[in-house]
C-alpha cells in the first residue's frame, strides 16, 4: 500500500499562511461591496428625490460608477499586491542572509553563531533547529577539545617524546585546520 502524502508539509507555516491569506482576502471583498453599496445608495437616492423625473435604464444609472469602482479596486488590489510581494522579498532576503551566514559559521567550523529573529512565526521554528543543533555541535566540539587535552595531559606524563607530535595535531585542531 502506498504510503499517503501529507498535506500540510510544514503544518503551523501552512495553515497560518493560509488563514492571513484567507483574512486579506475576507477584507478585501467586504471593502469592495462596502464601497459599492455606499457608491449605489448615493446614485439611487440622488435619481429617486431628484426634483425633475428621468428615465433611464438601471444600466444607464449605475455603469458609470461600476466602471469607476471596478478601475479603483483593481489599482488598490495592484498596489496592495506590489507591496505585499516587496515586503515578502524583503523578508526573505534578510532571512536567507541570515541562514547563509549560519551555515558559513558551520563551514568554519565555529558553532557560537545563533540566528535571531523578531518575533516572526514563519521561521521562528527553523530558526529555533538551526540554533538546537549549533548548541549539540558546540557541545560537542567543546567535549572533543576537553578529550584532546587530557589526551595531552596523559602523554605528558608517560612519554614526553610523543609530546610534540600531539601537541601539532591540538594547534591543528584548535586552529580549525585538518592535519
Amino acid at each position: 500500500m502506498k504510503k499517503r502524502k501529507p498535506f500540510f508539509i510544514s503544518g503551523n507555516f501552512q495553515l497560518k499562511f493560509l488563514l492571513s491569506y484567507a483574512l486579506i482576502l475576507a477584507a478585501g471583498i467586504f471593502f469592495s461591496v462596502y464601497f459599492i453599496y455606499c457608491s449605489l445608495k448615493g446614485i439611487l437616492e440622488k435619481a429617486a428625490f431628484s426634483s425633475h423625473l428621468s428615465l433611464s435604464s438601471t444600466g444607464e444609472l449605475f455603469w458609470l460608477t461600476i466602471v469607476r469602482i471596478n478601475i479603483l479596486i483593481a489599482m488598490i488590489s495592484v498596489l496592495a499586491g506590489f507591496l505585499a510581494i516587496a515586503l515578502i522579498h524583503a523578508y526573505l532576503d534578510r532571512f536567507f542572509h541570515k541562514l547563509v551566514a549560519g551555515l558559513k559559521a558551520w563551514g568554519r567550523e565555529d558553532f557560537s553563531l545563533r540566528l535571531k529573529t523578531k518575533g516572526s512565526w514563519w521561521v521562528q521554528h527553523l530558526f529555533d533547529d538551526f540554533n538546537r543543533k549549533a548548541g549539540a555541535l558546540d557541545k560537542d566540539n567543546e567535549r572533543f577539545m576537553g578529550l584532546v587535552d587530557s589526551l595531552i595531559a596523559t602523554i605528558n606524563e608517560r612519554r614526553p617524546g610523543m609530546l610534540q607530535k600531539i601537541k601539532g595535531l591540538h594547534a591543528q585542531l584548535t586552529n580549525n585546520k585538518r592535519p
